[in-house]
């Protein structure tokens, strides 16, 4: 009996969702898929969930199925993976893969970006996080969660337009037509406000941002402000991830298109388009780790 056919899956955990390639022992694409959220701080629970249900669709586009997992190498780069510990949580967790093979979302990224060579990425999506590979030395900024920074994301840019809004409703600021639109967003009356803000998540925050960002366009003084704050913190991103030796970034994640053109010349010019997508880093880094 012939031993059964080798795949190479490749899942990008971002905070809003998950992204899955398939590809056959040789490299071909075969399939792509997609689910919710891939950050670990959500619960490995769900997060497993929307792995599966993201690779499942992956298989099923490919005109397979499920059935093909135990002789599937997965490689996983999920956001919220700081530490090893972090990775040997998420390994334990995982359903029946041939091998499975966790990292951070940004390292994955940054395999993608560069094929593995030397470059950094900084990725500004929901949430943000950096890393450079220099001489297959690796060098992570930010990455720490929503709570703790994030500086430069759709999520922190939210935040901040949040508690400026209600800022403004109490007075300590001027409004803008930007204030009403986030209050009713949040729900208009300060019970609804309240309860929106209890149950809120980075995602919730992160819907929000292009909102913003309209607003800034459209000449508003508070999301000219807020902009402003955001395009600050990608620079002071981008030049500590320059002063690791590296010559080239790809910026990445949903805000990167509206973020990089608003950036100085000078960073402008260290960007460069990736050479594949994150979620063909993971593969990668499957195929890297079942060759060890």
């Amino acid at each position: 009996m012939t031993s059964p056919a080798q795949y190479y899956l490749g899942i990008d955990g971002g905070g809003t969702r998950c992204r899955a390639r398939l590809c056959s022992a040789e490299g071909q694409v075969l399939g792509e898929g997609e689910a919710g959220p891939g950050n670990i701080r959500l619960g490995l629970s769900s997060v497993w969930g929307n792995i599966t249900e993201a690779a499942t669709a992956a298989a099923m586009t490919a005109g397979l199925n499920k059935d093909i997992f135990p002789s599937t190498r997965l490689g996983a780069g999920l956001a919220g993976v700081v530490s090893d510990a972090d990775i040997d949580r998420v390994i334990t967790a995982a359903p029946a893969f041939k091998s499975v093979h966790v990292s951070s979302d940004a390292y994955i990224a940054c395999l993608g970006a560069f094929n593995g060579g030397d470059g950094g990425i900084l990725i500004i999506g929901t949430g943000s996080a950096g890393l450079a590979l220099k001489g297959g030395e690796v060098h992570h900024i930010g990455g720490w969660g929503f709570e703790a920074g994030d500086g430069g994301s759709a999520a922190a840019l939210g935040h901040e337009a949040v508690k400026e809004a209600l800022a403004a409703k109490d007075g300590f600021r001027d409004s803008s037509p930007l204030v009403g639109n986030i209050l009713q967003a949040l729900g208009g009356e300060p019970e609804r406000i309240i309860d929106w803000i209890n149950k809120a998540t980075p995602s919730d925050y992160g819907a929000l941002a292009p909102m913003v960002v309209e607003a800034c366009d459209g000449g508003d003084a508070l999301g000219q402000e807020l902009v402003a704050q955001t395009v600050a913190e990608i620079d002071i991103h981008l030049r500590k991830l320059l002063s690791f030796g590296i010559a080239k970034i790809t910026l990445c994640g949903g805000m990167a298109g509206v973020m990089a053109p608003r950036l100085s010349e000078a960073l402008q010019a260290v960007l460069v388009p990736p050479l594949d997508q994150p979620v063909g880093g993971a593969v990668l880094l499957a195929r890297r780790a079942s060759e060890v």
